[in-house]
C-alpha cells in the first residue's frame, strides 16, 4: 500500500470515526425550486392616451387647410368686387383676407406643439420612472433567485442511517462481497469512537472484514486477527474450558439436525472422558490422539506416558456396545479432521468482550474440515457470550451464518440480548427456514441485492404492499366523417289576367309566364380526436422483487418496527459518501 493509499484511507476513517453505527446514508432528493412569484409582478408599460385638448387640437389642425382655402377664396373675391367696385381698398382685402384666414390655423399649430411637448416631457418622466421600477424589480428577482439557487446548492443530500436503542439484533440477507465489506468498513468504524469492542466472525472465506480492520489501522488501532483452517492457528479454541465444557462444545459441534439427544450426551461423555485425562491445555490434535487411544490406535508422540496411562484406564470403564463403538469412531474421524495441526499458542484463548477489534475466520480445501471449523468457532463464542457479564455497547458480528439453524441463531440472539450487546447476522440467501428470522421484535431487516427471483420474492413481500393510484388505461380515439349530396329544383308558372270596366268602353288583357330551376350541392367533412388516461388504485409492493434483484453492490432496504412505527428506508452503505459534499453528521429527522 503506498503512501497516497494511507493518506486517503487515514482521511476516510476519520470521516467515518462518529459515536454510533452508521449502516449507510440515507439519499434525500433536493425539493424543486419553487417559481419566484415576483416573476408575477413585473412592472409593465403602457402607453398614455393623449389629453383630450390635444386630440381636439389634432382635429383642428385637420380641418386647418380647408379654414385657410376658404379664407384665401374670399379674400380674392373680396379683391375682385372691390377691384369692380372701382374702390380704393382693393389692394388691402387680399393680404388682408389672407392674413385673417392664416391666424387661426397658425394658432392652433402653435397651440398644438405647445401641447404636444409638454405631454412628451411628461411620457419621458414616466417612462424613466418605469425603467428605474423594472430595473429595481429584476434586482429583486435575480437576489431572490440566487438565494434559492445558493440554498439548493448548500441542500444536505445525505442522512446518516441508523437503528433505533431499542433496535439490539440485526439480521442482513443477500448482498455481494464488495457490499459486504462497504457495510462493515462503514457500520463497524463509528464504535471505535466509543471504545467497544467488535468481534467479527468471517465464515465466508472472502475476508470481508477487510475494509473494517484497514480503518481501524489508519486510526492507529491494531486489530487482533486469527484464521482457523488447514495451518496452524494463533488461538486454541479449547483453551479455557474444563473438561465437561469440551465435551459439550465438540458434541454440540459434531451434532446435525437430526442428531438426537441421547447421542448428544454420549459424545459429549466421551470427549469429557478423554479431556480429564490430558493434562495442561488441551488442543484438537491432542483429544484427537486421546479418542484414537481409546479405538485402540496409535495416538502418536501428542501424549504423555501418564496420559496414556488414564486413557488406558478408561478402556475398562468404557460400555463398549454398538452404539458406543459407532460414536467413537464418528468423533475420532471428525476430530482427526479437525486437529490438522497444533496451535501457535495453546493457551491464548477466545475472550468476551473484546478489547478492540478481533476477525476470526475460517477456510479450509476440505468442504468437511470447514463445515466443521464453522461450528466449532460459531458454538465456542457462544459458550464465551454464556459465561460472560454485561457486555453493552459491544458487537458481535457473523459473516456467512447460512450453514447454522434457525435454532442455533436464536440461542445465539437470546445469549446475545442478555448480555446487552448487538448481534449481527450476515446471510446471503433468504432461503428456507432462515426467513423466519425476518422481522424480530427487537431488531432491524437489511435486506441487500438478492438475485434469486424466490428470494426477491420474499423479500418484497416482507418489506409489504401498499395502495397508491396507478395509471391503468390510455385510450385515443380517432374519428372522421365525409357527408356529400346534391339536389336539382325546376318549376314553372303561367297567370293570366282580365280587366274590364265601363268608361269608355276600355277592356284589357295580360298574360305572364315564369320558368324556374335551381340546382344544390353541399358536402361536409369532419374530424374527432379523443385521448384518455384512467387511474385506479391498486395494492401492491412497496418495492418490486425485481428491485431487488438489480440493486446496486452498496445499496440496502432497512426495515426497522419500534415504539414509533415501522420504517422503511433505502440507503448506500459505501463509506466514500462521508467524503462527499453535503453529507449531514446527524440522521434525518422522523
Amino acid at each position: 500500500m503506498n503512501r497516497l493509499q494511507i493518506i486517503g484511507d487515514s482521511d476516510l476513517a476519520v470521516r467515518l470515526l462518529v459515536p454510533g453505527q452508521r449502516w449507510g446514508w440515507e439519499f434525500t432528493p433536493p425539493q424543486r425550486i419553487a417559481p419566484n412569484p415576483l416573476r408575477s409582478r413585473e412592472p409593465l408599460w403602457t402607453d398614455a392616451p393623449p389629453p383630450a385638448q390635444l386630440i381636439r387640437l389634432q382635429q383642428g389642425l385637420r380641418r386647418a387647410p380647408l379654414v385657410l382655402a376658404a379664407g384665401i377664396f374670399l379674400a380674392v373675391w373680396a379683391t375682385v368686387a372691390l377691384a369692380a367696385w372701382k374702390s380704393s381698398l382693393w389692394f388691402v382685402a387680399l393680404p388682408g383676407g389672407i392674413a385673417l384666414s392664416a391666424a387661426w390655423p397658425m394658432w392652433i399649430v402653435l397651440r398644438h406643439w405647445a401641447i404636444h411637448q409638454q405631454f412628451r416631457t411628461a411620457e419621458s418622466q414616466r417612462r424613466a420612472r418605469y425603467h428605474r421600477a423594472h430595473e429595481h424589480w429584476a434586482r429583486q428577482v435575480a437576489e431572490q433567485e440566487r438565494r434559492d439557487l445558493a440554498r439548493a446548492a448548500t441542500t444536505t443530500l445525505w442522512y446518516p442511517l441508523m437503528l433505533r436503542p431499542e433496535s439490539r439484533r440485526v439480521e442482513i440477507f443477500g448482498g455481494t462481497v464488495d457490499g459486504w465489506i462497504s457495510l462493515l468498513a462503514t457500520a463497524g468504524t463509528g464504535p471505535l469512537a466509543e471504545v467497544t469492542g467488535i468481534m467479527v466472525l468471517d465464515f465466508t472465506e472472502h475476508r470481508v472484514a477487510t475494509g473494517l480492520a484497514a480503518m481501524w489501522r489508519a486510526i492507529g488501532q491494531l486489530p487482533a486477527s486469527a484464521e482457523f483452517g488447514d495451518a496452524p492457528a494463533r488461538l486454541n479454541p479449547l483453551a479455557g474450558l474444563t473438561a465437561a465444557e469440551i465435551g459439550e462444545l465438540i458434541a454440540v459441534t459434531v451434532e446435525s439436525d437430526r442428531s438426537a439427544d441421547a447421542a448428544r450426551g454420549l459424545r459429549a461423555e466421551l470427549v469429557e472422558r478423554v479431556a480429564q485425562c490430558l493434562a495442561g491445555p488441551v488442543t484438537l490434535p491432542r483429544l484427537a490422539a486421546g479418542l484414537r487411544m481409546l479405538r485402540r490406535l496409535d495416538p502418536g508422540p501428542a501424549l504423555s506416558g501418564a496420559e496414556t496411562r488414564c486413557l488406558t484406564e478408561q478402556l475398562g470403564r468404557i460400555d463398549w456396545s454398538e452404539p458406543v463403538r459407532e460414536e467413537l469412531r464418528l468423533l475420532g474421524g471428525l476430530l482427526d479432521l479437525l486437529a490438522t495441526a497444533p496451535p501457535s499458542d495453546a493457551t491464548a484463548e477466545i475472550r468476551w468482550p473484546p478489547a478492540g477489534l478481533h476477525v476470526y475466520s475460517t477456510t479450509s480445501i476440505n468442504p468437511r474440515r470447514k463445515n466443521l471449523l464453522d461450528r466449532l468457532l460459531f458454538h465456542r463464542t457462544a459458550h464465551s457470550l454464556h459465561g460472560a457479564g454485561s457486555a453493552a455497547g459491544a458487537t458481535l458480528i457473523i459473516a456467512g451464518a447460512d450453514g447454522f439453524g434457525v435454532a442455533e441463531l436464536e440461542r445465539l440472539a437470546r445469549q446475545a440480548r442478555r448480555i446487552g450487546i448487538r448481534l449481527v447476522t450476515m446471510i446471503e440467501h433468504l432461503r428456507g427456514d432462515l426467513i423466519q428470522l425476518l422481522g424480530a421484535a427487537d431488531g432491524a431487516s437489511i435486506l441487500m441485492r438478492l438475485g434469486n427471483a424466490a428470494e426477491a420474492a420474499a423479500a418484497a413481500e416482507f418489506v409489504g404492499r401498499g395502495h397508491r393510484f396507478v395509471l391503468s388505461q390510455l385510450t385515443d380515439q380517432y374519428g372522421r366523417g365525409v357527408t356529400d349530396g346534391y339536389s336539382d329544383t325546376t318549376g314553372d308558372s303561367t297567370t293570366t289576367s282580365h280587366t274590364g270596366g265601363y268608361s269608355a268602353g276600355a277592356a284589357s288583357v295580360s298574360d305572364s309566364w315564369s320558368h324556374n330551376w335551381s340546382s344544390t350541392v353541399n358536402w361536409s367533412e369532419s374530424t374527432s380526436l379523443s385521448t384518455g388516461r384512467t387511474v385506479a388504485r391498486a395494492y401492491e409492493y412497496v418495492i418490486e422483487p425485481v428491485t431487488f434483484q438489480s440493486l446496486p453492490p452498496t445499496a440496502l432496504v432497512l426495515v426497522e418496527t419500534g415504539r414509533t412505527g415501522r420504517r422503511v428506508v433505502a440507503g448506500d452503505c459505501n463509506p466514500g459518501i462521508t467524503l462527499l459534499e453535503r453529507v449531514s453528521p446527524r440522521p434525518r429527522a422522523a
